[in-house]
């Protein structure tokens, strides 16, 4: 099963830090679809989550920057 976050959602999945598996929504890039129970490790350069591994709905970083792939 998987999940869609709009654009705006400030999650890990909308994150461009995190890689875990994701794909775009659409094509405009305005949704992030996951699958349930993904995860993927922290890219960030600092942070108090570099380097873990953190789940897609994980929320709640300081270094989060919107994935340059969404609008």
């Amino acid at each position: 099963m998987s999940t869609n976050y709009p654009s705006g959602t400030k999650r890990c999945v909308s994150c461009e830090y995190w890689d875990g598996p994701r794909d775009l929504g659409d094509s405009r890039g305005s949704s992030v679809t996951v699958d349930q129970g993904a995860r993927g490790a922290c890219k960030a350069s600092s942070g108090l989550y570099r380097g873990q591994q953190q789940d897609a709905e994980h929320g709640a970083c300081n270094s989060y920057t919107k994935w340059r792939k969404l609008d």
